[in-house]
């Protein structure tokens, strides 16, 4: 053994200097003895912009479900997984898992009767019910139940299913949600939540096991009469570029039958109880307590649809865990790829955030496991599904047709939308279903900084996560909540903020890393009472019954506080109509308003002034207003767009030029390629680079033009095994390759 002498005095101080400087550095930056540290370093703001840039540019179109450029889509996603050296899944030949969709066309029959007390009730179609959009085909029989407005809201403490028994049943309901068109903080007031969307009423009904769902219009909000109409066959004349409906092939668990019925058809299923549609729909609001019953009804509704199949693809990636004994145990990390689409050829919405965004942040999570040289002990599914805009569709599909059975599915992580607002700020939803995968969530965040919140909880059943939170899976949801952009074309990559999405994206790593390596599996709860609702928290001791009292006595003051409001509004109207008498008044007949008029340092006067002279200056204002905001909106969606694509949109049939001097010459497609509008031939003039630059036309972040097209070269084209390739979809079927271009 040797012993060396003692280190000099000044030796030890610069030790110990050291050590504090160490303990002094920012906690993102990881000790390098850590397993996960080469995993966490790889995910950069700079591959996370890239992938974005790809998916989100005009080429994709929106990504729509379905389309070829969602299939174009798919094939990129599929490449960054091949490239990094992950595998297909277990049972799967390819990185895609198949499901049908369908675009629905209404048959025949269609027939709904309801045997009331003393009579049989036979409705027309059209007139008296119309089925729904989301409606499975077949014949279903079965008692009423009236079930509010169809919600279960833990959330907000509001639950139409509470206490009544519909399994077997149909259940009757409004559309809409409670107060829909107050300003309170009982849901969102005139902002509607998810609960008022009907997949959510129709997935709430099936998992309170109805076999049958009916809508009828609230009517103290919408004056329909008669249900509304959303098949092309029933309409009278049909819109152009009208789409029949798009629905996903379900499996039988899955599948309800639905009708929308007109006012007068719900007035008599109610009155055949004694209840009254729109006394009901005020008893509900007023109290936000539920007022469901059985109806002494029983319904046959008959639904027939038809239509034609197509096939979509989820895109699926497959991690093998090294724990023998914990390897059959998987980890999903899931994002949807799809996006709304083009209304035409000029005004694509691009989806930068909603959902490019959560996709590159799964492909980036996926490269950092493969990366690392420390294997997970369970494995990991990487998943990007299609269709979650059109109703959930690929997550909805996977649970039911899963590849490894959900006992065996540990927890899905959720990312969507990760790249907006507040640069420092990540909402985390799940904290009440799974409370440990929470607290891991807080305990990785102490190497990233992030500053984390619940608020994403009010969007908890707008995206995939959701489907696996109904089959009883732990679920965590990354996003950073809505923003002006959302759903419209201006959501484009240069709104971004890729250094917010390598911190979301390195903290949903880290919470990965530590599922996958733990040796205990996290709980799972449903959300029920107590949970954060939109206003806050329930006080401490208080139940539900508390809650609603607390908000009926609020509910009551509001309206007494809107009575006092009007009375003292009327007696100020008339102290004024009462001052202005000794105004010489105009010729009798002649209708009259009091304009009030203010200047500086003289008290508020007013006079009387007639309803055509006040209204024929109100309309000037008016149009003149539009018209100024109509030309400046058209010169500003212009711009952008020029900006965006390089030049007027393809086809256009103007040019910058021909605009100036006011001839409409059409362009040549020479002309169109050269502004990007029109893909380059596989092999024609140009370089390398001039190709990546036309196809993706990805603006620079940051540093060098040429770096920056090399590297998006290298990202979409090396990584499908051939060194220089160009992808390329052919064909009309959805099916993509690679085709070898050398220069």
């Amino acid at each position: 053994m040797n012993f060396r002498d003692p280190a000099p005095a000044w030796q030890v101080a610069r030790a110990a200097l050291f050590a504090v400087l160490l303990g002094a550095l920012p906690a993102q930056l990881p000790a390098q003895s850590t397993p996960w540290q080469t995993g966490f370093q790889s995910i950069t703001a700079r591959e996370l912009y890239h992938h974005v840039a790809v998916l989100a540019d005009d080429s994709m179109r929106g990504r729509n479900t379905p389309s070829p450029e969602l299939e174009k889509a798919a094939a990129y996603i599929s490449s960054q997984f091949s490239h990094d050296g992950l595998q297909p899944a277990p049972g799967l030949n390819s990185f895609y898992q198949l499901f049908p969709v369908v675009r629905t066309r209404l048959s025949s029959p269609n027939a709904v009767t309801f045997e009331l007390p003393d009579t049989v009730l036979h409705c027309r179609i059209k007139q008296d019910f119309v089925p729904l959009q989301l409606s499975a085909s077949g014949t279903v029989r079965a008692p009423v139940v009236f079930v509010g407005y169809g919600i279960s809201a833990p959330e907000f403490n509001y639950d139409d299913y509470a206490g009544i028994d519909v399994h077997g049943k149909i259940v009757l309901m409004f559309t809409h949600e409670p107060r829909e068109r107050d300003s309170t903080d009982v849901f969102l007031g005139p902002k509607a939540t998810e609960h008022s969307k009907n997949l959510i009423k129709m997935l709430t009904a099936l998992d309170h096991g109805a076999v049958g769902m009916i809508l009828v219009t609230d009517p103290l909000n919408h004056i329909a009469r008669r249900p509304p109409n959303v098949w092309p066959s029933l309409m009278r004349r049909k819109l152009p570029g009208m789409k029949t409906p798009l629905r996903l092939v379900e499996e039988k668990s899955e599948a309800l039958i639905g009708v929308h019925v007109s006012k007068r058809v719900g007035e008599r299923l109610l009155e055949s109880a004694g209840a009254n549609l729109a006394a009901l729909q005020r008893e509900i609001d007023s109290t936000l307590v539920p007022h469901s019953f059985p109806l002494p009804v029983t319904a046959e509704l008959q639904v027939t649809v038809e239509g034609d199949t197509e096939l979509v693809k989820n895109v699926v990636a497959y991690l093998p865990g090294s724990d023998p004994k914990q390897k059959d145990q998987v980890v999903i990390v899931g994002a949807h790829y799809d996006h709304i689409g083009a209304a035409n050829d000029t005004v694509i919405y691009n989806g930068a955030d909603d959902n490019a965004s959560g996709t590159s942040g799964v492909l980036e999570i996926a490269q950092a496991f493969a990366l690392n040289p420390a294997r997970p002990k369970r494995s990991l599914l990487f998943i990007c599904f299609a269709g979650e805009e059109k109703g959930l569709f690929g997550s909805r599909y996977y649970v039911h047709n899963p590849l490894f059975p959900l006992d065996s599915t540990v927890a899905m992580i959720n990312l969507d939308m990760i790249s907006r607002n507040d640069s420092n700020q990540v909402s985390v939803a799940g904290k009440n279903v799974s409370p440990e995968l929470f607290g891991l969530v807080e305990e990785a965040n102490t190497h990233v900084g992030l500053e984390v919140t619940t608020e994403a909880e009010k969007f908890f059943r707008q995206s995939d996560h959701y489907s696996f939170y109904r089959k009883h899976v732990p679920v965590l949801f990354f996003n950073t909540l809505e923003h002006p952009d959302l759903h419209k074309p201006t959501d484009d990559v240069d709104k971004i903020i890729p250094e917010k999405m390598q911190k979301i994206s390195r903290l949903a790593y880290l919470v990965v890393w530590e599922l996958a390596n733990s040796s205990e599996r996290p709980s799972f709860h449903e959300i029920g009472a107590g949970s954060k609702t939109a206003s806050g928290e329930a006080g401490q001791g208080e139940t539900n019954e508390d809650v609603r009292e607390r908000r009926h006595a609020m509910s009551s003051i509001r309206r007494n506080s809107r009575y006092a409001g009007i009375v003292v509004g009327l007696v100020v109207s008339a102290a004024l109509l009462s001052s202005c008498a000794h105004v010489k008044k105009p010729a009798p007949k002649a209708e009259v308003g009091l304009v009030y008029k203010w200047e500086v340092g003289k008290p508020l006067r007013y006079e009387m002034k007639s309803h055509t002279e006040q209204n024929m200056e109100m309309m000037g204002q008016s149009i003149t207003k539009r018209l100024v905001h109509s030309v400046h909106a058209r010169a500003q969606e212009g711009e952008s767009r020029r900006q965006r694509r390089g030049g007027f949109p393809p086809g256009f049939g103007l040019g910058p030029d021909s605009i100036a001097d006011g001839q409409h010459e059409p362009r040549s497609q020479e002309s169109d390629r050269q502004r990007g509008g029109v893909p380059p031939e596989p092999h024609g003039q140009g370089t390398e680079n001039d190709f990546w630059r036309r196809e993706f036309r990805v603006p620079d972040w940051p540093g060098d033009e040429d770096e920056h097209v090399a590297e998006l070269q290298q990202s979409a084209g090396a990584r499908a095994g051939a060194p220089g390739a160009d992808w390329r979809e052919v064909g009309h079927q959805g099916h993509n390759h690679y085709d070898a271009k050398r220069p």
